[in-house]
C-alpha cells in the first residue's frame, strides 16, 4: 500500500526503505509530538539519518513539517 502511495503520488524524492520504517513508527506513536532522539533510539537508526529521513519525507509530501505529524 505504501509503495502504491509513493508511486501514485509521483513525488518519490529518493525515499529510502528506512524512511518508510520511520513513517510507520511515527504513525504508531501515541504521543502527538516526538523527538528525533526518541525515534533514533526506538528504530536503532542514527539521529542524523532520522533527520535526513524526515527531510526526504517532507519533500515527498508524506509528512507535515509544521504540524510535526504524518498526513
Amino acid at each position: 500500500m505504501l509503495y502504491t502511495l509513493l508511486m501514485l503520488s509521483g513525488r518519490n524524492k529518493g525515499i529510502k526503505p528506512q524512511d518508510i520504517l520511520l513513517l510507520l513508527k511515527m504513525l504508531t506513536m501515541n504521543e502527538r509530538s516526538w523527538r528525533i532522539i526518541d525515534l533514533a533510539q526506538n528504530l536503532e537508526i542514527s539521529a542524523s539519518e532520522i533527520t535526513h529521513g524526515l527531510e526526504r519525507l517532507k519533500l515527498s509530501g508524506l509528512i507535515d513539517a509544521e504540524k510535526r505529524k504524518p498526513f
